[in-house]
């Protein structure tokens, strides 16, 4: 199945996203922008106050006491008025881009659980993880910080150029000319900028993607000794990532110093040029001191905007990754709103597969197989042989790159994958349960199942008992992924899920691996009870389990090399009756010999078929 990719985000695209996720807030972003800018011009205020008490104090050759008491007043009060529209300016962009930031991961964990399980097998779960989560924490840095400081900065650099040109044309021309050369070092090295935002996020995606597989591991870590080996990359993985961040931090730095150095200098020829209009009688002191205020806001601010303008790029880069997760699509599979038939004959045509992870690797290779309406098929053969890889087929997890499934007459091609999954139930290998209770794993897939058929499906899958004697029944909370179970009950209440949905399609994949002789017998029963009216595909390693089918399809090599029930099978395939003989020679349970751990006894299987039978 291939993907089609959307044209990459690219940060006039991103800016132009953001403004779709800003439309709902508008009338909040207005109140925000007029605090911003009463709080900007409450603050220039400060610097005409400095400068008319300046000129006052000259003036009189002194201090007036009653003016000097009523500016004060006036200075505090016009200080309240700044404070107070810099926490709503704050309060309002910070809400905002929580609230930004929110959606967006919403609407890219949407388009995720959407995605095939091909998707999962080229992006590591990881990484996804911390781009959903730590690229979006760029995106309300953005809203919630950069942007409202480069809105800021730019307001004081117009204001300052606007008052500093009123107080003295000669002085604010000085300025001026020194202004692009402050931004100069911000354009030459944005390219640079870019290049180590993306270095540094790439680096933290792959450290977290080693902590996370580490921890999920941790048993095999422990029991294999692999600590010293795990800490050692992990190690490695930091310094990379530090010497990633040290090489941003170094650049930015430089740009802080070249950008404050050069807005200073710009100010000390100011006060220098500004001494000798005093001198000569051209400008006053108060006149100097305002302006050299107005002039230190507007340098100040260039360079702070130089600043803003290297977290907006970091930022827009982590925010054009997010867009690109959100809006890449893949082939469909199917037709949504196609055909949905109820599961009758199953057909497997020459169907060819390789995995999107292991495309140089054939698992399927002209396979063939049929399934009837309403038998059980077991499904036997050495790992790796297509036996599970059927099963995602037919979900339509993936698709065959040659051959065609239908299901009564019809191609895959044209059914709804939505609506023919809820005809469908699986039981993994490995179970997965999620955080919750158990209700909550029962009804993911009935969700309006009432009592009485949960209880009943806890039954049929021998764990009811189990159930009532936990602390609180069906409201106990399993823990995350339902580790708080054992492999054996939690395989058992994964059939109870199963079950529970009475699905038209059931698959099989080992449902009684993890079970003990006792209790696989027991759900043995409960499986042969529910069959009735059901189609079940099940994929099994041990000979117990496959006698019980209607018929048996043995795979090898990505082929099904015969097919037929128990009985012709032990008379038409010696590989087959092989395998029946080497597990009851081990005896029944667990412990017996599986078609994987015999592949001697599939030696012959190769050139071994009864299309016959098929």
């Amino acid at each position: 199945m291939a993907d089609k990719h959307t044209a990459p985000a690219t940060r006039p695209r991103a800016v132009r996203e953001l403004l779709v996720y800003l439309k709902p807030y508008r009338w909040q972003l207005v109140a925000a922008f007029i605090a911003l800018s009463a709080s900007s011009a409450l603050f220039f205020m400060i610097g005409y106050g400095l400068s008319k008490l300046t000129n006052l104090i000259s003036a009189s050759g002194g201090a007036d006491l009653k003016n000097l008491d009523r500016f004060m007043l006036v200075a505090y009060a016009v200080l309240c008025g700044y404070a107070l529209g810099l926490f709503i300016r704050n309060y309002l962009m910070r809400a905002i881009g929580e609230r930004v930031g929110v959606a967006l991961r919403q609407e890219v964990f949407d388009q995720l659980v959407q995605r095939s399980p091909g998707f999962f097998d080229r992006n590591g779960h990881a990484e996804l993880q911390t781009r959903i989560t730590g690229d979006a924490q760029a995106l309300q840095s953005v809203i919630g910080t950069a942007v409202p400081n480069g809105l800021h900065y730019g307001l004081l650099l117009v204001a300052g150029a606007a008052f500093a040109i009123l107080t003295s044309v000669k002085l604010s021309l000085i300025v001026l000319a020194c202004i692009p050369l402050i931004f100069l070092p911000g354009a030459l090295l944005s390219g640079r900028v870019d290049h180590l935002a993306a270095e540094r996020q790439s680096a933290q995606a792959a450290g977290g993607a080693h902590v996370a597989e580490m921890l999920r591991n941790v048993k095999t870590v422990q029991a294999y000794q692999h600590g010293r080996q795990a800490s050692g990359r992990y190690a490695r993985l930091l310094e990379k990532l530090l010497g990633a961040t040290w090489r941003s931090i170094r650049l930015e730095a430089w740009l802080t110093t070249l950008t404050s150095f050069m807005a200073y200098a710009a100010l000390s020829v100011v006060i220098w040029v500004g001494a000798r209009e005093i001198v000569s009688g051209a400008l006053t002191l108060g006149n100097l001191v305002g302006f050299v205020f107005y002039a230190n806001l507007a340098t100040t601010a260039a360079a702070q905007l130089v600043s803003v303008y290297v977290t907006l790029r970091n930022a827009t880069g982590a925010v054009s990754r997010l867009l690109d997760l959100r809006d890449e699509t893949e082939t469909p599979i199917g037709e949504l709103g196609g055909v949905c038939p109820k599961p009758a004959l199953i057909e497997l045509d020459d169907l060819h597969f390789r995995y999107p992870s292991r495309p140089d690797q054939a698992v399927l290779e002209g396979c063939h197989l049929h399934v009837n309406e309403g038998e059980m098929l077991a499904l036997v053969g050495p790992s790796g042989s297509g036996k599970s890889t059927i099963l995602d087929l037919l979900q339509m997890f993936y698709a065959p790159q040659r051959g065609e499934i239908r299901v009564g007459g019809v191609p895959f091609a044209n059914l709804d994958p939505e609506q023919w999954r809820k005809r469908l139930a699986l039981v993994p290998q490995m179970p997965e349960l999620f955080s919750g209770t158990v209700l909550d794993n029962l009804r993911l897939g009935a969700p309006d199942a009432d009592e009485r058929m949960v209880r009943a499906a806890l039954a049929t899958a021998q764990i009811l008992d189990l159930v009532e004697s936990m602390p609180q029944g069906l409201l106990t909370d399993l823990g995350q992924d339902g580790l708080r179970l054992s492999g054996g009950q939690r395989q058992r209440l994964a059939l109870a899920r199963a079950l529970l949905r009475d699905p038209a399609l059931l698959l099989l994949d080992e449902p009684t691996s993890a079970l003990d002789p006792e209790s696989e017998s027991a759900v043995q029963r409960a499986l042969d009870a529910s069959r009735p009216g059901r189609t079940t595909i099940v994929v099994t390693h041990r000979m117990e389990t496959a006698m019980r089918a209607d018929r048996i399809a043995m795979l090898h090599r990505g082929r099904v090399v015969a097919a037929g029930t128990h009985a012709q099978l032990m008379v038409a395939c010696p590989s087959y009756a092989g395998l029946v003989q080497l597990e009851m020679s081990q005896g029944p349970g667990p412990g017996a010999i599986t078609a994987g751990e015999a592949p001697q006894a599939l030696a012959s299987a190769a050139e071994y078929t009864a299309p016959a039978l098929l």
